[in-house]
């Protein structure tokens, strides 16, 4: 009895495993496409298809995502690093401690995101971030993965980044987004300059903020057209 039940039940495991077989490419053919991923992050397909990106999700040294929509109407400085930087990161981080130090508790929120995912998981993000009594709400460490921190660099903040490889200044932001401006760590007169432009961004309102900004496309728009128009008129000259 015992040997015919170990014989049935050795022909149902062969039976199933051919069938489990046959139809595996059925099964593997029916799940959903792999979608992009920000690391370690939830799912996030919309980056990797856009022609051109003006908001981002990235993961916070937390593990939380961040959605860089959250920076809407706040005063914000954003900064590129890596944290196994030999010397020059950890001075510009010594130096973002100083002005958070004053600035976080007026409501300023900092960006500092690297450029070296694969070594900076959220982990090391967050025993990195201790050494400068980083505000876990008002100064943020960011990673993610690096073709989306290149287009983060190149199409959200205009400037170029890759794997250990970044600008060295700070750029200051309004509440509506709008860069304001941008400054060199290493130079004590540039940082002087960028606490008067906080004091300054501060005080504005957002409606404020909105109507300067709307002032400053406008003005691009305008320069941009003029630039067409005299292309195409020295254009027109030389035929």
């Amino acid at each position: 009895m015992k040997r015919t039940v170990l014989i049935g039940l050795a022909g149902v495991l062969v039976a199933g495993g051919v069938l489990a077989l046959l139809s595996a490419p059925y099964l593997k053919s029916s799940r959903r496409p792999a979608q992009a991923k920000v690391l370690g992050s939830k799912a996030d397909p919309t980056w990797a298809q856009a022609d051109w990106i003006t908001d981002y999700r990235l993961t916070e040294r937390s593990g939380r995502d961040f959605d860089s929509k959250e920076l809407a109407g706040n005063v914000h400085v954003v900064s590129f690093f890596f944290a196994s930087c030999p010397g020059p990161c950890e001075r510009q981080n010594r130096q973002l401690e100083a002005i958070q130090s004053t600035y976080a508790q007026r409501g300023v929120k900092f960006l500092s995101i690297t450029c070296d995912p694969k070594r900076d998981s959220p982990t090391a993000l967050s025993a990195y971030a201790k050494k400068f009594q980083a505000d876990p709400k008002q100064w943020l460490f960011l990673t993610g993965d690096m073709k989306l921190l290149r287009r983060i660099g190149a199409e959200v903040y205009h400037v170029a980044l890759d794997e250990q490889t970044h600008i060295e200044t700070f750029l200051v932001y309004d509440r509506a987004g709008e860069q304001r401006g941008k400054f060199d760590w290493k130079k004590t007169e540039e940082l002087a300059k960028m606490r008067i432009l906080l004091d300054e961004l501060l005080a504005e309102t957002a409606a404020e903020a909105a109507e300067k900004a709307a002032a400053a496309e406008a003005k691009k728009v305008a320069t941009a057209t003029a630039a067409r128009e005299a292309a195409k008129a020295a254009a027109d000259k030389d035929e």
